[in-house]
């Protein structure tokens, strides 16, 4: 944080429009939990993480559990973005934020707005929104090559520790570093997912073996926003056993239990599970894996647990991410006369777009002023990484990418070059 001071005055942007705030307090209890809700949009500058620190001093009280952020910049100090990271990394609420998503327009949080945005808890990417990086940069004229460089390294040092800090692969940073300051690199929302750099409502998941009582188990911890649930999984003299311990909400009833693969719930009635006991507000239940579901296991994607309330409206448990071969392994291990896994769909051919060289597509604009400073490679895959893009518009001169929402009548223009889906 020292660095912060000496490099002020060096790397501020020029003066620019600050920041707007807008923040509401949401009290929906005890349905919901009390949430300080904070828009905050336009260019970062000197002085607005101050600005943010006035608005949680003069809000915040132990009854907030929640602080809900959304961001739509294209960055601006970088200064600025680190030092809000650091103030919501701070809070001992559970920070959550997001780019700004709804209308026609593509939500953008960009440079700065990033780093701020990596200092939340759990980090959301809507659909129709973008998240673009590069390399940070300093005014020309404000300091010594020798200083520039001493300077960059002080800065890269803490851009690299709040990524370690956030649990963000180290690959974003590299990623930052390999594209020019003039450049934006916009990271697909699957790589920053890879990345954990977007984490949905996970804070982390943890898959390991462990010794139970002399037998090799797996035992699986999924944290996020909801609590903390765990399951061991485990070979039996009936096959797959399945002990799950799952954090509930107040005043739950229970019903029906779920072994969950893949989004399929496998339903088990109260006689085909064990309650070992409830305290602490944690249902503890056993099971055998429904013969069913075994198969299954192999070739999933994701596996976990569910406990119903009696009517089946409401459930509780988790879902985790399988990302290594220990669930196969086990589940093969248990049963090597095991069916075959079940096959997979054949992979559907990758969308495209048709290019209409000389064509310009008036109207049906998704951004304000476009996206500036990209490839007309680029510009086509936002398009087809955005659900509601129909075509773009591309000045070549310029390398202006113009999303569209709608396709109207083309029109022959020369240096300007289209695509549509």
């Amino acid at each position: 944080m020292r660095l912060f001071f000496a490099l002020l005055l060096t790397l501020a942007p020029l003066r620019v429009a600050a920041l707007e705030f807008e923040h509401e307090v949401v009290d929906m209890r005890p349905i919901l939990p009390k949430t300080l809700e904070i828009s905050i949009a336009g260019n970062f500058v000197s002085g607005d993480s101050d600005r943010l620190q006035q608005i949680l001093t003069s809000t915040l009280d132990p009854d907030f559990r929640d602080v809900s952020v959304t961001f739509d910049s294209p960055g601006g100090s970088l200064i600025e973005g680190l030092l809000m990271a650091r103030i919501f990394m701070e809070l001992p609420q559970i920070v959550s934020a997001r780019v700004r998503s709804g209308g026609d327009e593509i939500g953008v949080c960009a440079s700065a707005c990033v780093l701020a945005y990596l200092g939340a808890d759990l980090r959301y990417m809507p659909d129709n929104t973008l998240i673009g990086v590069h390399r940070f940069s300093h005014r020309p004229g404000a300091m010594t090559d020798s200083e520039a460089s001493s300077q960059a390294q002080l800065f890269s040092s803490e851009i690299v520790a709040l990524m370690q800090d956030q649990g963000v692969d180290m690959e974003l940073f590299r990623r930052m570093s390999a594209t020019g300051p003039d450049d934006i690199d916009w990271v697909p929302k699957p790589v920053l997912e890879s990345w954990r750099a977007v984490t949905g409502h996970v804070f982390s998941e943890t898959m390991e073996y462990r010794n139970v009582n002399g037998s090799l188990s797996l035992h699986m911890v999924h944290e996020s926003i909801y609590g903390t649930n765990q399951m061991f999984l485990s070979c039996g003299d009936k096959g797959l056993i399945a002990i799950a311990m799952l954090d509930e909400p107040e005043l739950a009833m229970l019903g029906d239990a779920a072994f969950v693969v893949d989004g399929e719930a496998y339903l088990l009635p109260p006689s085909e599970y064990d309650l070992i006991n409830r305290d602490g507000g944690r249902t503890r239940i056993v099971f055998n894996v429904p013969p069913e579901a075994v198969p299954a296991l192999p070739g999933a994607n994701t596996i976990g647990a569910r406990m119903n309330t009696p009517g089946g409206d409401i459930f509780w448990g988790f879902e985790q991410n399988i990302t290594d071969s220990k669930v196969r392994d086990t589940a093969l291990g248990c049963d090597s006369t095991m069916a075959p896994q079940r096959s997979q769909p054949s992979p559907l051919p990758a969308p495209r777009m048709t290019e209409l060289p000389g064509t310009d597509l008036p109207g049906g604009d998704m951004t304000a002023d476009g996206l500036r400073d990209i490839s007309f490679a680029a510009c086509k895959q936002i398009c087809l990484d955005t659900p509601s893009c129909r075509a773009v518009s591309f000045v070549q001169s310029m390398s202006w990418c113009w999303p569209k929402g709608s396709v109207g009548p083309a029109r022959s223009k020369a240096g300007v070059i289209s695509a549509v889906r």
